[in-house]
């Protein structure tokens, strides 16, 4: 069992060392490309940016790049394995296990519950159709947004809250002290983006007020 762990190992080790190989040839190409019409050489380029130019470099090309990086494409890593948080009062009912995911702007997303389906919440014909969904997200990524304020301009990007949409993360399912379930959400408020709670059959006005989506990836 060791042996075969490992050559996998050694396998995923090959995967990662041919990728960072194809992204540095990729890189290499597009410099070669751009550098070319100026006149001019890509080696001669590198031993500069490496040698004597290495502190203009970075300072007029890298730190900027990576700060644009960063507000753009910076990818957030969790851990929906982990036991969720419990606010006061509140113990975890059941959790969606998904592993360890990365989330980004480009595969956030939402799935926007139909609240005019019934009075109870809209959930008699929608429920079946959540519990479906394999990437619905737990409470362990609301923290995320809660601490990190640079994971927040995700959903602020997303401008889902900008219509009154209440995000909730129907991976984590909460009962009260009076045996209530219900799933911790963010929505929009006076500009400012908070924590609510959600109370599945209870909120219908508040429902009917705001609309509710699901966070999941795509």
């Amino acid at each position: 069992m060791r042996e075969g762990m490992r050559e996998s190992m050694k396998k995923d080790g090959w995967k990662v060392a041919g990728k960072i190989l194809a992204l540095v040839l990729e890189f290499f190409r597009i410099l070669k490309s751009t550098l070319k019409p100026k006149g001019v050489n890509a080696l001669h380029f590198f031993s500069w940016v490496t040698g004597s130019g290495k502190k203009v470099f970075t300072e007029k090309f890298l730190e900027p790049l990576a700060d644009e990086f960063l507000a753009v494409c910076r990818i957030f890593t969790v851990d929906c394995d982990k036991y969720p948080f419990e606010p006061d009062s509140l113990h975890v009912e059941t959790t969606s296990r998904i592993g360890v995911i990365e989330i980004s702007r480009d595969n956030l997303g939402v799935h926007v519950l139909e609240s005019s389906v019934s009075d109870s919440f809209g959930l008699s014909r929608e429920i079946a159709n959540i519990e479906e969904i394999e990437i619905m997200l737990n409470a362990n990524v609301l923290d995320l947004f809660l601490k990190e304020e640079s994971a927040m301009e995700l959903l602020r990007k997303g401008s889902w809250l900008d219509n009154g949409l209440v995000i909730a993360f129907w991976g984590t399912k909460y009962r009260n002290k009076h045996g209530d379930i219900m799933v911790r959400g963010l929505k929009k408020e006076n500009g400012e983006i908070k924590e609510c709670f959600v109370f599945p059959g209870k909120d219908s006005d508040f429902i009917h007020e705001f609309g509710v989506a699901v966070a999941i990836l795509k």
